[in-house]
């Protein structure tokens, strides 16, 4: 499939010069990416190891109301896996393949494409499907279906049936857009009627109403979600969360910002929700600049997993379920941004979080810092430091994380 892939995206390419009548214009970006990365997890041995990604993405611009976009990961992997084309892993990902096509006032986003709504902390993903939007100004009106899976499984279609129905996501919007501020509302629904492999009803509908008020060159933003449903048995969804931040430039070269963070922890009998779908489109505690999303194991996600153990999946991983027991989370996130040269950016960030709810995490705190370095045009040289201790209400080891990042960044 990666070798299709590749054939298929060169002859596109190829297809673009050879009869250009198909796309009057041809756009096209990329990037390069090396992190070195040095983790100190507190309770195991430490690990230093680099990694990297070849991005690049082709656009055609086939008229003022169609485009097409193709973009593509080649060679994202750790330093030390080898060059394998035929059996390695992560060679070749194409993760945008979707086309735009605007009609008036519709506006539709049709393929494998990435989106999220207002703050992110409702909806925000990486998916395949379908995006609408209508624009009736100052009222907008915003549209999705999502593919999770055919049949319960990922590319299987023989096994469509009433006990292993699709898992899909559905959702509605709509916007005001005044000038002075913005306000919105948001539903998305995750029909995974098929997890468990049983013909029951699963559902998680999520709902959020979100605001941004800018004041002169400052920015108010707030959002609030909540959470419902059932698995047609014996499990409920729950979760009520939202936030408020405020960021404004002290001096043309200062900037400051605070946020405020609440999440209510859920019943003994109930699972806490914090997301229809998650990719990390609200990030709250990570790295500013070149190095937010660029992470290494313990920065740059929402939190940690039950007992504070570090996870990359499920609604665990979540500042919002901060210990992953439904306990709910209390937080505060301070950051500040200094331009000390034309080249060089300062980025630092100090958090505090504990759960809204007694659990055996008692209390989290934050420290991250960064820059970011203009070495030449196209060339971003950036590093940090990212400290994370924790306390506990037991005798657990409480060592504090530690985690370094240096990235070289080249932009094309």
């Amino acid at each position: 499939m990666k070798k299709l892939a590749l054939v298929i995206a060169i002859a596109m390419i190829s297809a673009c010069f050879v009869v250009p009548a198909m796309a009057s214009e041809l756009k096209t970006s990329g990037q390069y990416r090396a992190l070195a990365i040095h983790e100190d997890p507190g309770t195991g041995e430490e690990a230093q190891y680099f990694r990297q990604r070849f991005r690049a993405q082709f656009k055609w611009l086939v008229n003022d109301n169609v485009s097409a976009t193709l973009r593509g990961d080649f060679d994202e992997m750790t330093w030390g896996d080898g060059y394998r084309p035929d059996t390695g892993t992560d060679t070749i990902m194409v993760d945008y393949a979707f086309v735009t096509v605007k009609s008036g006032i519709f506006t539709f986003n049709v393929g494998q494409q990435a989106g999220g709504w207002a703050h992110g902390t409702l909806w925000s993903d990486q998916f395949q499907g379908i995006m609408a939007d209508v624009d009736l100004k100052p009222v907008g009106l915003r549209f999705l279906y999502s593919k999770e899976s055919e049949g319960g499984t990922v590319g299987d279609t023989t096994t469509d049936n009433g006990a292993n129905d699709d898992n899909d996501i559905y959702g509605a919007g709509i916007d005001y857009k005044a000038g002075a501020y913005d306000v919105g509302f948001s539903w998305a629904r995750l029909d995974q009627s098929s997890l468990a492999n049983v013909s029951v009803d699963n559902t998680i509908d999520g709902y959020s109403v979100y605001t941004t008020v800018p004041f002169g060159k400052a920015v108010l933003k707030a959002e609030i979600t909540a959470f419902s449903g059932d698995n047609g048995a014996t499990t409920d969804y729950a979760g009520t969360q939202g936030f408020v931040s405020f960021d404004s430039p002290i001096t043309d070269a200062f900037k400051a910002g605070i946020l405020g963070l609440y999440a209510e922890d859920v019943d003994s009998d109930e699972v806490q929700v914090t997301n229809i779908s998650d990719d990390a489109a609200f990030n709250p505690i990570d790295f500013a600049g070149h190095l937010g999303y660029d992470r290494g194991t313990y920065t740059g996600y929402r939190g940690y997993g039950a007992n504070g153990n570090p996870t990359f999946s499920g609604v665990t991983n979540d500042i919002f379920d901060l210990s992953g027991n439904g306990k709910g989370a209390l937080g505060l996130v301070a950051n500040g941004q200094f331009q000390a040269t034309k080249e060089l950016t300062l980025f630092a960030k100090l958090a505090y979080a504990e759960p809204n709810k007694n659990d055996i995490l008692e209390s989290r705190f934050y420290a991250l810092g960064n820059f970011d370095y203009v070495w030449m045009p196209g060339v971003v040289v950036s590093g940090g430091v990212a400290y994370v201790d924790s306390d506990y209400s037991d005798n657990r080891n409480d060592d504090a994380v530690v985690e370094g990042l240096f990235r070289l960044g080249v932009n094309f």
